[in-house]
């Protein structure tokens, strides 16, 4: 039973075409010469962990992206933490 479902799940995997050409509607990003580029302009690409999924995505977007994402999203975690703190210090 095991090898049957390992092979269903490999056999998917392989025939997949979202998987072996990516994502057509997004271009891959072109190689530069980084040294004309600012520190801020430059592209990163990570790969990001997709919740129940077993493969990874790769996500390009530029250093200053980044940083925005990251701000946005710890500002976002500082009101959800305020907002729950707010109930915790009604002197009881």
């Amino acid at each position: 039973m095991r090898i049957k479902v390992l092979a269903v799940v490999a056999s998917l995997l392989i025939s997949s075409p979202a998987l072996a050409f990516g994502d057509p509607e997004k271009p891959e990003p072109t190689a530069v010469d980084d040294s004309k580029k600012s520190d801020s302009d430059r592209i990163k690409c990570k790969r990001i962990q997709v919740t129940g999924s077993l493969i990874r995505r790769k996500k390009c977007m530029t250093v200053a992206q980044w940083a925005a994402m990251t701000a946005a999203g710890s500002a976002q975690a500082r009101t959800i933490v305020d907002h729950a703190n707010q109930g915790a210090t009604s002197g009881r």
